[in-house]
């Protein structure tokens, strides 16, 4: 394919994109994972564990565990988006080595503020790397290849169970540090599951930042309709909320035309309450579910349309 202006342009865009993104992850893990003895998912994670465990740098155990799934998503998924995942990886690991021998990182003041910040960087550069068109690595590009040979699997369940194995592993490395050291009591293993619940809970915040920033502080909500009043349902749509509907008719199990018709409309979530109000007085028999949608290929000002 010959390369134009435009695509050269977008090619830049998505590796500064990726660059950012990786400059959130080392800073989150150098000053906020690290200094807090937490544990982040995926194969950094496991670089945390093992620079616990044996004093291995991060920056080394990083790239080495990166390389068979770089490999991997080379043979099995785009080769754009395996390119800008190789980059995200190497760049990860010049830059950790960077800050190992050059900074020192801070003494925590508190574990659980560290933790929210960590998670806050960390899910803003997750996010970057994913509209950069790429991803950071590890569990990314196992969750990518998994969907792409079973599209029925959830990216969010198979990065699940991938994370929760890292914290299994840092749990089995916090204990035998401590039997290691001569100070394994319950007092000890009770803050073995302080850092794993802490470590959970980083995770978490780092999947709300991506959730919001990908859908918003007002997402998109795609209502599916069911009603017997198709035709007062979508004036009121039209009209108090400027939306666009769509129609469809329903059959029967013998595939006969019913009363019943499905209508298809988009809104925001400031908008839910509003049209639940006014299907129940509209057809208070008529059953209707919604579900979160990233977005929409429409006007501009699609979120701008304030409803009546």
């Amino acid at each position: 394919m010959k390369p134009t202006g435009r695509r050269v342009l977008k090619t830049v865009k998505d590796y500064c994109y990726v660059t950012a993104g990786t400059c959130c992850l080392v800073f989150s893990s150098f000053f906020f994972i690290l200094p807090c003895n937490l544990v982040s998912g995926g194969v950094g994670g496991i670089s945390n564990i093992l620079f616990y465990w044996f004093g291995f740098p991060v920056s080394i155990t990083s790239i080495l565990l990166q390389i068979p799934l770089l490999v991997a998503a080379l043979i099995m998924l785009p080769k754009g988006f395996s390119f800008r995942t190789a980059f995200a990886c190497v760049l990860y690991s010049l830059l950790f080595s960077a800050m190992e021998k050059f900074v020192v990182a801070p003494e925590p003041s508190s574990r659980l503020l560290w933790l929210v910040f960590g998670g806050f960087v960390d899910g803003i550069g997750i996010y970057l790397a994913y509209i950069g068109n790429g991803s950071n690595g590890g569990s990314e590009i196992v969750s990518s290849i998994v969907v792409s040979r079973n599209p029925d699997a959830k990216i969010g369940t198979v990065l699940n169970i991938f994370n929760f194995s890292v914290y299994a592993m840092a749990f089995v490395c916090f204990v035998s540090l401590g039997i290691k050291a001569g100070t394994m009591n319950a007092e000890y293993l009770l803050e073995c599951v302080i850092r794993i619940i802490y470590s959970v809970l980083m995770s978490y915040v780092a999947s709300f930042v991506v959730d919001l920033c990908s859908q918003g502080l007002d997402p998109l909500l795609k209502y599916y309709i069911v009603t017997e009043k198709p035709e007062e349902v979508s004036e009121m749509l039209m009209k108090k909320f400027k939306r666009g509907v769509t129609c469809a008719d329903i059959v029967d199990e013998d595939g006969l035309p019913t009363a019943k018709h499905m209508l298809i409309v988009v809104i925001l979530n400031r908008q839910n309450g509003k049209l639940k109000h006014f299907l129940k007085l509209i057809d208070p028999e008529c059953f209707a579910y919604c579900k979160i949608i990233d977005g929409v290929v429409t006007r501009p000002d699609f979120k701008s349309v304030k409803s009546k």
